[in-house]
């Protein structure tokens, strides 16, 4: 079986272009994004479309893919539905519902990664203006840049690893077709469409 990976797809989920022109990723980072006393594990995955990479959050249904092994490092997902929000000054893509295709042997072509930023010049006044309007903050700018001590769980927003999370985009998708790595197709060919 030979999956076709397209160019600009990231950039489509950044941009929010419904129907995607092509839903098939790679994902070809893993990292927990949870705080080590949760009950509960949140993941980040790095996807590629064989050109870019962007981040984008599990729903809190898909993270158990992650935790029981049957996602993982070079698998090849069809986005189902997602969700992007612009949280602060970030836009933020969340997974709502993949099916999973199968798991390729490396990373398909190579990936540079995507500003996910709304606003890169005004980043720091944009955290400033959001901090202001949703919490009682004390901010400040030193020599390591923007400072904050936030109560930013009264928005419901955590602040986990460098990542910023939002607890009620945690919907619950339908996971279609998945099984453990080792009963996957294994994918001899991955191509990367460019214009």
């Amino acid at each position: 079986m030979s999956v076709i990976l397209k160019k600009g797809t990231c950039a489509d989920l950044l941009e929010n272009v419904q129907p995607l022109t092509s839903a098939n990723v790679q994902v070809i980072h893993i990292e927990e994004a949870s705080e080590k006393t949760a009950s509960w594990k949140q993941y980040i995955v790095h996807i590629s479309d064989g050109f870019q990479s962007i981040p984008a959050t599990l729903s809190l249904r898909l993270n158990k893919l992650v935790s029981s092994k049957k996602l993982g490092l070079h698998t090849v997902l069809k986005i189902e539905a997602y969700v992007r929000v612009e949280l602060c000054t970030l836009r933020v893509v969340i997974l709502r519902d993949v099916t999973i295709v199968g798991v390729a042997d490396g990373v398909a072509g190579n990936p540079v990664y995507c500003d996910v930023s709304v606003e890169p010049q005004n980043a720091i006044s944009k955290a400033l203006e959001y901090l202001e309007q949703t919490s009682t903050s004390k901010i400040g700018v030193g020599p390591r840049g923007l400072t904050a001590a936030s109560s930013l769980a009264s928005a419901n927003v955590r602040k986990t690893d460098g990542a910023l999370t939002h607890g009620s985009f945690a919907t619950d998708p339908l996971i279609k077709r998945i099984a453990p790595i080792g009963q996957m197709d294994r994918l001899p060919e991955m191509t990367c469409v460019g214009e």
